[in-house]
C-alpha cells in the first residue's frame, strides 16, 4: 500500500508484521500500479511537473535516496578505495562546456539589452530580479542545455564524497575531449 502525504509512505506485511515506512523521495501528487516487461511490479506517479516509474525492492531494508546535480550525463563511476570517495566521468556528445554556456548566456543577456534600447539595467536581465535562483522560468536545469554541433563533446571528471554529496574536485575536459571508462 502506498499512502500518498507530504511525504510518501509505504505500507506492506514482512515477516508476519505490518511495516510502515517513510520513503525517502520526493512528494508524489497521484500514484498508480504499474506493470511492463522491463518493470513486473512497479509504480507510477507524478511528481510535480515530472512522470516517475519506480519499483521498492528488497522490503525490510532501510533505503535512501539523495540527487546529486550533474555537469553532464554520467557515464561510470569508480570508489577510490582508501579516502571512500566517489569519482565520476560525465560526458555528452553535442554539448556546450560550462564556460562556453556562460558566454552564450552573457551574450544573449547582452543583445537582449541592446534591443530594448538599455531600459533595463544589465544587473537586473543577468540576475532577472532578485529570486532567478529560486524560480528561473527558463532555467537550462529545466528547458535542457544549449546545444552544440553533434560531433563536439564536453566532458568532466568529478570527485565526490557520498556521504555529504559534495564535489571535492572537478576537472573540466577541454578541447572537444571526451572521458568515457575509468578504473581504479
Amino acid at each position: 500500500m502506498l499512502c500518498l502525504s507530504s511525504r510518501p509512505w509505504l505500507g506492506y506485511i514482512y515477516q508476519g508484521h505490518f511495516l510502515l515506512t517513510p520513503l525517502s523521495y520526493e512528494t508524489l501528487e497521484f500514484a498508480a500500479s504499474f506493470s511492463s516487461d522491463q518493470c513486473v511490479e512497479g509504480v507510477v506517479a507524478v511528481a510535480g511537473e515530472a512522470l516517475r516509474i519506480f519499483t521498492i525492492e528488497r522490503l525490510g531494508e532501510t533505503f535512501n535516496e539523495t540527487v546529486i546535480p550533474l555537469r553532464y550525463t554520467p557515464r561510470k563511476f569508480v570508489l577510490q578505495p582508501k579516502r571512500k570517495l566517489l569519482v565520476v566521468i560525465e560526458s555528452d556528445q553535442g554539448a556546450l562546456t560550462a564556460e562556453e554556456r556562460e558566454a552564450a548566456r552573457k551574450e544573449c543577456f547582452e543583445a537582449a539589452q541592446a534591443g530594448e534600447n538599455g531600459t533595463g539595467s544589465a544587473d537586473q536581465m543577468e540576475n532577472g530580479g532578485e529570486d532567478e535562483d529560486k524560480d528561473d522560468a527558463l532555467s537550462d536545469e529545466h528547458y535542457g542545455y544549449p546545444k552544440a554541433e553533434s560531433d563536439k563533446w564536453a566532458s568532466c571528471i568529478r570527485v565526490l564524497d557520498p556521504r555529504t554529496a559534495n564535489t571535492t574536485c572537478l576537472l573540466e575536459l577541454q578541447d572537444n575531449e571526451a572521458a568515457f571508462s575509468i578504473c581504479t
